[in-house]
């Protein structure tokens, strides 16, 4: 059940509101006086939804994609899909989706489900047969959206990425830009009523004519099969249950509108056992119910009727279904001036974050007893956020500060003469400059436990990173200060909790400009998705990839990349920079024989994936990591830097993600820019600890498929490759790393070209499986698997040297 169950109803029972129709031809020609005038042509803008249909901008008939994607023909497709619609006078903007969409996991993860059982048909019919599977159980190849989305760029096509909720966005784009349509796949643009409504997984391209077909949902036929007013089609909608109100919450209320004569025992039966009625049946009824009510608006009254076989948490479902109508209705009526407020709410999703998080950063400051120690009792009073407030506080703690040392120390004792209101306040104007919004102080702890917490106001110093300061002694001998301990992580035992419950320290505020510039850049779809949602909401989602979970001798692909993503989540918060910083002021600004060790509050980030042998969807909690050898620079050094040094940072950071910062890297001799991505990645990989997970013969086949000519011909027919399990789980793994890799080229100020980091210079799936299965011939040699020609065989030898360097 759901908003598809809409959809499906259109597609299946509905076939007059179904209409086939070629964009470029006879649909579009403007009527004059009742004739066609074919010398008048309006050109056509219409916004696809990319990921309603990837297996078409992929190519369509292409079978090969379980060999890994070929990139080359996927490209040229595109290439000839944009001519045939300058040709046709079409103008299309291509929506990505960039949004994390928190509200929708639960439908997230069961898609990822019904992919998890199509790879488990596909190993086992590779198993059986060694040929590519039926087209039915296509599963996107890791790092499609990201060659579809380069490609259009390329070609100059206008392309977007959503930012908190794809769907709202697109029919806003397409209402506040006056764009004629929509291509997509889902029962929420039925509700959001778009000018035309177009299927997106039936779209078409003729290589002979270069037309573009597709077919036409016409909601004015839809509207007159179901005898119900469009505008109560957001009430359709949300009685069949979407991301809002659970499909699961209104299943008793739809089991009761066909089933009129079961009683509960018999409805609460079938719910359980996931024995629904048809769509045929249910949207009718639904439409006919909407239809008998005396007043639709009333939805108070609605919500007495839906729930009254469920009668829990009433309240809050009542609040939900209303939300979900307005969710679409606002939509349609104002779609324009929703778009205009994405940005407003995207820049404040870091301050959103942190307000989230507002109690449990309130620090408290103990009372002080008349004679300078730290009162056991538990009054204490919570610090104003005003700065008065702040420089009293600070004044208190620097003189308990004091005592405590005299005390401890045995040096002399500070009187309340020695300070003064004025210098406490420029100590805190040169802290808050030192720190450079990174620092907070939070606490200090005496050597009996008993603590004194102090908290910096927002107005003051607007940073979230907590400094702790633990004072540390010895009777004899102050130890000298150690490097910065991390907090524990909180355990994965929390994997059990549900998502609601798994709670993680607040993000660090960010410069303004940093996030201006990932918001824009985000939003015209010149940078990975990944690097906005890690900013901003410390979250992302991992799709399932080809893999066998019976092959023990590959690790799980999320686990194999995940080095990677942790030293990318340490650059992007600077956790280097938040190092070296803290160090330094602590060393400037507390002049004092105790030593200090600093303690950092961590930064955890949640990642979604599907593991081996895991029931349950629930994030994996995974703290970022900084680099053992240097030290990256801030992130607005890092990005905005101009320099030619800056440059060099760049390209340092991005070599050190993928432990492969060696001289031979960047030898154009050893390894040719174009393929700087690959040796990097294939480096990586056979320095994986505890796991074998490349061999020296597929090794080889990576490298002689970069320097095929059947690489950059598209149309070249090759033989059918005869297919391992082994070797669609090589590709799929080869592909999940350069999505990792381009992620990490994002994040480090994008230091290698899109052009040269494009997967079709240097990568096909159907040439790597020939290519593997040559290699694992008898008598194999590198000179077989370059078709002879001895200046390939001098390429590959060259780039191996560069990868097994060291």
């Amino acid at each position: 059940m759901g908003a598809h169950d809409l959809q499906e109803f259109i597609e299946k029972f509905c076939p007059n509101a179904c209409l086939n129709v070629d964009l470029g031809h006879s649909a579009w020609r403007k009527q004059i006086n009742g004739r066609n005038a074919f010398n008048h042509i309006e050109t056509l803008y219409l916004v696809i939804d990319a990921e309603s249909c990837l297996h078409r901008l992929y190519g369509g008939s292409y079978t090969d994609w379980v060999c890994g994607g070929q990139w080359n023909q996927m490209y040229h497709f595109i290439k000839c899909f944009c001519m045939a619609a300058e040709r046709s006078n079409i103008e299309f903007t291509i929506f990505f989706n960039g949004a994390l969409e928190k509200q929708r996991i639960t439908e997230w993860t069961k898609n990822q489900n019904k992919l998890k059982e199509n790879i488990r048909k596909i190993i086992n019919h590779t198993y059986k047969r060694g040929t590519p599977p039926p087209k039915v159980w296509f599963t996107p190849p890791p790092c499609i959206t990201h060659c579809i989305r380069t490609a259009f760029i390329a070609c100059g096509v206008q392309v977007c990425q959503s930012i908190n909720d794809h769907h709202r966005e697109i029919i806003a784009y397409c209402r506040g830009n006056a764009f004629h349509g929509i291509l997509g796949q889902s029962g929420d643009y039925v509700a959001f009523d778009p000018p035309r409504y177009f299927s997106s997984q039936l779209l078409k391209l003729s290589r002979y004519s270069y037309c573009i077909s597709t077919v036409q949902f016409q909601l004015d036929e839809l509207s007159k099969h179901l005898s119900l007013p469009a505008h109560h089609f957001p009430l359709l909608v949300t009685l069949l249950g979407n991301h809002i109100l659970k499909p699961e919450e209104v299943a008793a209320f739809l089991m009761g509108l066909v089933n009129p004569t079961s009683d509960d025992t018999t409805t609460e039966t079938s719910i359980n056992k996931l024995v629904l009625p048809e769509v045929s049946k249910i949207v009718p009824a639904v439409a006919d119910y909407i239809n008998k009510l005396s007043t639709p608006t009333d939805l108070d009254s609605v919500a007495k009727v839906v729930f009254k076989r469920c009668s829990k948490n009433f309240t809050d479902k009542t609040k939900r279904l209303k939300e979900s109508v307005y969710y679409y209705q606002s939509a349609t009526r104002n779609g324009g001036r929703f778009m205009e407020s994405l940005k407003e709410q995207s820049t404040s999703a870091v301050n959103s974050i942190s307000d989230s998080h507002e109690k449990e950063d309130l620090v408290e400051i103990s009372s002080l007893n008349t004679s300078g120690s730290v009162s056991s009792g538990s009054e204490v009073s919570t610090i104003q956020e005003n700065s008065d407030n702040f420089i009293r506080y600070l004044y208190e703690y620097t003189l308990l500060y004091l005592r405590l040392a005299s005390v401890l120390f045995h040096t002399p004792r500070a009187s309340e003469e020695n300070f003064d209101i004025v210098k406490a306040n420029d100590a805190i104007d040169a802290l808050a400059l030192n720190l450079e919004n990174k620092l907070l102080l939070d606490k200090v702890e005496t050597p009996t436990e008993k603590s004194v917490c102090v908290d910096t106001p927002q107005a003051s110093l607007p940073v979230t990173t907590v400094l702790h300061i633990f004072t540390k002694f010895h009777s004899k001998q102050v130890r000298p200060p150690s490097p910065i301990e991390e907090n524990p992580i909180p355990s994965n035992s929390s994997m059990d909790k549900s998502y609601s419950e798994i709670v993680t320290p607040p993000l660090p505020k960010l410069p303004d400009k940093v996030i201006d510039v990932t918001l824009k850049r985000h939003k015209m779809s010149l940078m990975h998705p990944y690097v906005y949602q890690t900013l901003t909401q410390g979250e992302i989602k991992l799709d399932v990839s080809l893999e066998d979970d019976s092959n023990q001798s590959i690790p799980p692909l999320a686990h194999i990349f995940r080095p990677i993503r942790q030293h990318i989540y340490g650059i992007l918060f600077s956790i280097s920079s938040i190092m070296r910083t803290t160090n330094q002021v602590i060393n400037d600004s507390l002049r004092s024989p105790v030593k200090f060790v600093l303690k950092v509050r961590p930064i955890i980030i949640k990642e979604w994936c599907g593991a081996r042998n895991k029931t349950t969807w629930t994030p994996e909690l995974v703290p970022p990591l900084p680099f053992d050898d240097w030290q990256v620079p801030a992130l607005t050094s890092l990005w905005f830097g101009t320099e030619p040094v800056d440059k060099n940072r760049r390209m340092r950071a991005f070599l050190s993600c993928l432990h492969s910062d060696t001289p031979s890297m960047l030898n154009p001799h050893f390894v040719p820019h174009h393929t700087l991505v690959l040796c990097c990645l294939l480096r990586y990989l056979i320095q994986f600890p505890s796991s074998c997970v490349l061999h020296r013969h597929e090794i080889d086949a990576f490298l002689a498929t970069s320097v095929s000519v059947l690489l950059f011909d598209p149309y070249e027919e090759k033989e059918a490759p005869h297919l391992t399990p082994r070797g669609i789980e090589l590709a799929s793994m080869f592909m999940r790393g350069v999505d990792m890799v381009l992620f990490a080229n994002s994040a480090c100020g994008e230091p290698i070209p899109a052009k040269y980091a494009a997967p079709w210079m240097y990568f096909d799936g159907r040439v790597f499986q020939h290519k593997l299965f040559l290699s694992l011939q008898e008598g194999a040699n590198l000179v077989q698997l370059c078709d002879g020609k001895v200046d390939h065989v001098a390429r590959v030898e060259r780039m191996r040297q560069a990868i097994l360097e060291g």
